[in-house]
């Protein structure tokens, strides 16, 4: 079963793909933000960064490309926001 999704962004046209910036679980404890992309011009089957065909952590910019950054700071708060786990129930309604 795939990781909740804490936050989407809308999707960007990016030289031919649709990008996005997801927030999910990290399967290490906690949660992370992460890139997804997809064909523009077909019905939008997202697949992770790592699927990119240039990805590389060795890479400035993990060999992803650079407007991809707009994405993120486009949407800087909400990623933030949606990175805090709550402490609790209480938490989430008086937040």
């Amino acid at each position: 079963m795939p990781a909740p999704l804490h936050f989407v962004s809308e999707p960007r046209e990016i030289a031919g793909n649709l990008w996005r910036v997801v927030v999910t679980d990290s399967r290490f404890g906690g949660r992370r933000f992460l890139y997804q992309f997809a064909p523009a011009d077909e019905l939008p089957i997202w697949a992770d960064m790592q699927a990119w065909p240039t990805f590389d952590v060795a890479l400035p910019r993990m060999g992803l490309p650079m407007a991809i950054a707009l994405i993120y700071e486009e949407n800087a708060v909400a990623i933030a926001c949606a990175m805090r786990e709550p402490e609790s129930v209480a938490a989430l309604l008086w937040a």
